[in-house]
């Protein structure tokens, strides 16, 4: 992901966090900032030049985020945290949530 894209997708992580903080002072939000996020696929998949993404894989990245900036920089700003982290985990985050996951057996005597 070039630093074109990466300024994108800040730009987008900072609307929606704006978009989130409005509507949960407001008591309109029954969601967390990934879910909410969601609402914006559209322009999450052309930010991140990934028509393919999907809602679940968003949130999923957008949450591992959000847990790692609260645990390793809270002081940080979020929206650039977030944006350096899925710059760096999109590939490799995308590509296990699509690998097809063997059901364990039981064990066999």
């Amino acid at each position: 992901m070039n630093a074109q894209i990466n300024s994108k997708i800040l730009s987008l992580l900072m609307e929606t966090r704006e978009a989130y903080d409005l509507h949960a002072d407001y008591g309109q939000c029954n969601a967390d900032i990934a879910e909410f996020a969601t609402l914006s696929i559209r322009e999450y998949r052309e930010k991140l030049s990934n028509p393919e993404l999907k809602k679940r894989e968003l949130i999923k990245l957008l949450r591992t985020g959000s847990d790692l900036h609260r645990n390793a920089d809270p002081e940080s700003c979020w929206a650039t945290f977030i944006a350096n982290y899925v710059k760096t985990n999109i590939n490799q985050d995308l590509e296990k949530s699509r690998t097809p996951q063997t059901p364990k057996r039981p064990f066999q005597k």
